[in-house]
């Protein structure tokens, strides 16, 4: 959080130096401190830490202990190759379901929607925003829904199926109001699956894997931010339609409902 605040400090040095050249220097120092600090201050046990009360360093010390026993779990299932586990790989794909169906339709949509009547951009603005209003009140509701019950898996497949349907009817949809429905429940569906996705995801590694394989699913499931769009496009370049787009990427999203439900749970962590 002190970085924030630094940022004044960055912008006054830069001012102040020949072409803006104390920018360079200042924001490596500035990014050793904000690494260092964590370092600097949990370096000793937990128990040592006055700020916590003695519940909260009885629970710290004893999730500690867990996960260094998990931790040896993980390197009898792939010594030396945590990269090579299926359980990881099932979640990059998932992701990337789930942002290639998020960020082709935030591209598209003005252009789908304006492609079936003619609009005003005024009037196309307007009805752009009803899927993201209804994806704001979903996912809140689905993620509460799913912390009340720490049921996570059944809460990212039927939303991917829910918005795999809703892409399907969209392709095929020549009204309006249904296309507008449809596109609001598929992008409602597919936001609403990032909060549990990560819950299930993050306590589905031990400690010693849990690090790389959360980057290494970031990493794969971003480039669907960038195949979405691109895949949707190219498509309707080639067919003149966005049908085909749409139940390719509505393809992809039921895929990955699909392995969720058949992901093996693997060593968990509490969260």
């Amino acid at each position: 959080m002190a970085r924030f605040p630094a940022c004044c400090w960055i912008g006054i040095i830069a001012e102040a130096s020949p072409a803006g050249s104390g920018c360079f220097f200042s924001k490596p120092f500035l990014q050793s401190c904000s690494v260092s600090q964590p370092g600097f201050f949990l370096r000793t046990i937990p128990a040592a830490r006055p700020w916590l009360s003695p519940a909260e360093k009885s629970w710290l010390l004893q999730t500690l202990d867990g996960e260094a026993s998990l931790a040896s779990a993980t390197s009898t299932e792939h010594p030396g190759l945590w990269f090579v586990n299926p359980r990881l790989w099932g979640f990059a794909l998932v992701y990337f379901g789930l942002n290639t169906c998020t960020y082709g339709i935030n591209l598209w949509l003005p252009t789908a929607l304006n492609s079936l009547i003619g609009l005003s951009n005024f009037l196309l603005g307007l009805l752009s925003t009803v899927p993201y209003l209804a994806a704001a009140i979903l996912m809140v509701l689905i993620g509460t829904h799913s912390d009340r019950t720490g049921e996570r898996r059944l809460h990212i497949a039927f939303s991917a199926f829910a918005g795999g349907i809703a892409l399907v009817v969209s392709s095929f949809s020549p009204g309006l109001a249904i296309s507008v429905f449809c596109f609001a429940i598929a992008l409602s569906a597919s936001s609403s699956m990032a909060g549990p996705f990560w819950a299930m995801a993050s306590g589905s590694f031990t400690a010693a894997a849990a690090a790389g394989s959360i980057a290494l699913i970031n990493a794969i499931g971003n480039l669907g931010s960038g195949f979405g769009p691109y895949w949707i496009g190219h498509l309707r370049q080639t067919t003149g339609s966005f049908r085909a787009g749409l139940m390719s990427v509505a393809a992809l999203l039921t895929l990955a409902g699909l392995i969720v439900l058949f992901l093996d749970r693997g060593p968990r962590r509490s969260n």
